[in-house]
């Protein structure tokens, strides 16, 4: 993954949330709104650049929302579940990222377990530009 300088990052506004699923090629992230500012986390053009706070340390990742759905009165949480797709990612970070879901069990990788272990604890921020 290629990304821009830091000190623009950090101007970025940002959302925090958590995953609610984790695989090689995607997650499902359950987010308090669905916008940042005026600019829709699920617009086509939109790459969310993400950063995944896990156990073995903080990772980064660009990814592209495929769909998201707004969760209802009756769902344990509320907010929108966005399923996202990872563009791209750092190699030492897909590293630690495939050797963080290796040891996990299927059931393990959808538990809304990584909110209250601190898994995968996340903010995110539109990103246009890729440099």
């Amino acid at each position: 993954m290629k990304g821009g300088d830091a000190s623009d990052a950090s101007r970025l506004p940002s959302l925090a949330g958590h995953t609610l699923d984790l695989s090689e090629t995607g997650l499902t992230l359950v987010v308090p709104a669905i916008r940042i500012g005026g600019k829709y986390l699920t617009d086509q053009d939109c790459k969310l650049r993400i950063t995944l706070e896990l156990s073995t340390g903080s990772i980064q990742l660009f990814a592209a929302s495929m769909r998201f759905e707004q969760l209802t009165g009756e769902a344990e949480e509320s907010g929108y579940l966005i399923g996202a797709h990872i563009t791209e990612m750092r190699d030492g970070d897909r590293d630690r990222y495939l050797e963080f879901l290796r040891p996990l069990a299927p059931v393990e990788r959808r538990s809304l377990n990584h909110r209250e272990e601190g898994r995968a604890i996340f903010d995110m921020n539109p990103a246009k530009v890729i440099k």
